[in-house]
């Protein structure tokens, strides 16, 4: 996680206000705050720590800092805390109505105690159950495209054998052309040429040629 530069406090002395108690052998670093709100209290036991910038607000609850805790610059407490023995908080921690057990080492930038969204039993079953039918949904699907149900079966098939039988008979047409083409290729043709000198095609080759092309008119009675 990054966390920002901590800047310098521009407040030099320690501000407090209301029911704090601090022992004579707690340091506090400039610019912090502690404040007790009407019928709360801070207690600051021996040899706690107080970084730079760290605000302490006690709201419907007291706070305890226990002895030998040191709070990080620019951490946040604030409700109702107790912090145990020997903790060590990081820089930019935030503690909101939680209890910290003693020795332990919070990473800078930590939230402890976030209530700022609060899911009930019946909203994660609601959630459970719409999940569930999506998981439903998706199988379905690929159920169908891996062609398992029988209906998707049958239908892929039928359009197998219709692209099949197009192809055939485009091959058919194909053939058909080519020995057309082969025949009139093949066929002799004579040529003679006119008093004028024009050349006049054979009539065999153009009457083959007509058979060829329109065999219907051919078959036609006279």
């Amino acid at each position: 996680m990054s966390l920002p530069i901590l800047q310098p406090s521009t407040i030099d002395t320690t501000q407090i206000r209301g029911d704090v108690t601090i022992d004579q052998s707690v340091i506090i670093a400039r610019g912090v705050i502690l404040n007790a709100t009407n019928g709360n209290k801070i207690v600051l036991c021996e040899g706690v720590c107080v970084g730079m910038g760290t605000i302490i607000t006690a709201s419907e609850g007291d706070i305890y800092i226990q002895e030998n805790t040191i709070l990080g610059s620019g951490s946040l407490i604030f409700g109702s805390c107790i912090i145990g023995q020997q903790v060590s908080l990081g820089a930019s921690v935030t503690v909101y109505n939680a209890k910290v057990e003693a020795m332990s080492v919070i990473p800078a930038g930590s939230i402890i105690g976030d209530r700022s969204r609060q899911v009930d039993s019946k909203e994660e079953e609601v959630n459970s159950q719409t999940q569930t039918i999506i998981d439903d949904i998706k199988k379905g699907f690929s159920q169908n495209i891996k062609t398992d149900n029988p209906s998707v079966t049958e239908e892929n098939n039928n359009q197998g054998k219709d692209y099949k039988n197009v192809l055939e008979e485009n091959e058919q047409k194909s053939s058909t052309g080519k020995e057309i083409e082969t025949e009139i290729f093949n066929t002799d043709v004579w040529e003679e040429k006119t008093p004028q000198g024009n050349t006049v095609v054979g009539q065999v080759y153009i009457n083959k040629l007509l058979f060829t092309l329109f065999p219907e008119k051919q078959n036609k009675p006279k």
